[in-house]
């Protein structure tokens, strides 16, 4: 916490106190509840998810391509995200981008 003689308030700067984060890469078919068996394999793995984007996917027509950050610290959890990503019936790619 900072405190700024010429602030009101108290600042807290995240940015030196966050863990490091994993960045993955999926491709899905545009179906309905697509995203959401997505969401739920993270779920599965037991990963909180920090930051999501999204865009037409280059590989999957039609589709999405997704990068997504998550909680997973070590190689073993990172595998864990990847293995129930892959299970969804949907998702036609999986790619560890790799750590923020």
């Amino acid at each position: 916490m900072h405190n700024h003689p010429q602030d009101s308030g108290t600042h807290y700067n995240a940015s030196t106190d966050r863990m490091p984060r994993t960045t993955l890469f999926f491709s899905v078919h545009d179906m309905v509840g697509a995203l959401d068996e997505c969401l739920r394999a993270l779920k599965r793995a037991s990963v909180s998810m920090t930051r999501i984007e999204s865009r037409p996917s280059k590989s999957v027509d039609p589709g999405y391509d997704f990068f997504v950050d998550v909680d997973a610290h070590t190689t073993e959890l990172v595998q864990r995200v990847i293995e129930e990503v892959k299970k969804v019936k949907v998702v036609r790619d999986v790619r560890f981008v790799g750590n923020v």
